[in-house]
């Protein structure tokens, strides 16, 4: 998601959400939803939303696209690491 990658995460956080409740969940947003949170400092949301990542990639409801993959490690060693709030633009 660009605006996640260009560090407008509070912008992203808005759409992604936006964008699960139309589309229901899917890997890709789930993942760059969960990254918003940690950057924002919301660690436990974005714990959350990470399990029901998980969550959805083990179940039978979800095919799991290999290109989601790089996607998926990258949350994955992101919330490995401590949140560091940092603001993000506007």
């Amino acid at each position: 998601m660009a605006l996640y990658r260009i560090e407008r995460w509070e912008e992203a956080r808005g759409l992604l959400e936006n964008a699960l409740q139309i589309n229901g969940e899917n890997a890709i947003d789930l993942a760059f939803l969960a990254m918003c949170q940690h950057r924002l400092g919301e660690s436990a949301v974005a714990q959350a939303t990470h399990q029901r990542l998980r969550d959805l990639l083990t179940g039978q409801r979800y095919a799991f696209n290999p290109d989601d993959q790089e996607v998926v490690d990258e949350v994955e060693e992101l919330l490995r690491a401590p949140t560091q709030v940092t603001s993000s633009s506007d």
